[in-house]
């Protein structure tokens, strides 16, 4: 039975989609007269990753006012799932070999992010790392699937599987998921290879290699 766990954050800790997410998100804008002709970039998207998809709306096309802003982001955000299916994304080094050191040590992996519902499975979909119960992470919550802020969402991954706050920890690239594990009771760790950086935090981390040496609990 898992007792401990690491919680990951997604995008600038597990992997980096960026630049695969400015192209979906550019063929697929072309699709609407409010947005045809706007090309997205990795530059544009850098300071929205981790962030919710209203948030992407506002930044990315302004000009489109309210809920409809929303309605075609929410149509690239589905298109992205599909492109990222279809082409790979550049996950950081030494991943593999950081998932079997945790499985090794009997630590649960989880993934909470402020992703789109269907994300993580598009990233995941093809390449060598599962998810599910017998998978290489056992269980994700996003924001896309109930709207929650993700210190609400570690906590509702945590009540699913049965674990206690002191012996879990997420690991994150932003101040914002650092304050999510702090207002969720647990501990944090910055993957200061990522998008973000962090001010304050204990323990932080290079490279995925040294993760399962810096954990605040006993293996």
């Amino acid at each position: 039975m898992i007792k401990k766990a690491v919680i990951f954050d997604a995008d600038g800790t597990l992997w980096d989609s960026v630049d695969l997410v400015a192209k979906a998100f550019s063929i697929k804008l072309q699709d609407f007269p409010e947005t045809k002709g706007i090309r997205i970039s990795r530059e544009d998207l850098l300071p929205l990753m981790g962030k919710t998809m209203d948030q992407f709306a506002k930044s990315l096309i302004p000009q489109v006012e309210g809920k409809r802003g929303e309605e075609i982001l929410a149509h690239c955000m589905q298109f992205e799932n599909f492109y990222l299916s279809e082409n790979k994304v550049q996950f950081y080094p030494h991943l593999e070999e950081c998932i079997a050191a945790l499985k090794a040590a009997e630590i649960g992996r989880y993934i909470v992010s402020n992703c789109q519902l269907g994300y993580i499975d598009a990233v995941l979909y093809g390449e060598k790392f599962s998810l599910g119960k017998t998978g290489d992470f056992l269980d994700m919550e996003c924001y896309g699937n109930n709207g929650k802020k993700k210190a609400e969402n570690i906590r509702i991954l945590m009540e699913r599987n049965h674990l206690h706050p002191e012996d879990c920890v997420y690991l994150g690239d932003t101040a914002l998921d650092f304050s999510s594990a702090t207002e969720a009771g647990i501990a944090f760790i910055h993957a200061s290879y990522g998008f973000g950086q962090v001010e304050g935090a204990e323990r932080s981390i290079s490279d995925l290699s040294e993760l399962i040496h810096v954990l605040p609990f006993s293996l």
